[in-house]
């Protein structure tokens, strides 16, 4: 009996889950205009979630390494942050300004 071995690509692996977190990265921009901080909160856990699947992900080095501790950060700082965290789409839609640190600091850097 034949038994064919499916070659595993190490490369190829991290390309597809690394696909699939950036997937939702659209989402969560427009969470995060809209205000929607416990969503994009989840978004984010889904996104480590989807990270740890891979085997070993969590110990790689280099970049994605740092990947998987950026998106950590940023659900921490969503986590801590949520009651401060503004809603843009609101401001907008109320007609208040959107202003950059800069305009709002009076235009001096």
């Amino acid at each position: 009996m034949l038994v064919q071995r499916v070659s595993r690509n190490p490369v190829t692996d991290v390309s597809r889950y690394l696909r699939d977190v950036a997937i939702n990265v659209p989402r969560l921009r427009h969470l995060l205009w809209g205000g929607y901080v416990r969503e994009a909160s989840e978004a984010v856990k889904q996104m480590l979630a989807q990270l740890d699947q891979h085997p070993g992900f969590r110990d790689a080095l280099g970049k994605i390494r740092r990947l998987y501790e950026l998106i950590s950060n940023l659900r921490t700082y969503l986590l801590q942050n949520e009651a401060f965290i503004v809603n843009y789409c609101r401001r907008y839609w109320s007609g208040l300004p959107i202003l950059t640190g800069r305009l709002a600091a009076g235009g001096r850097c």
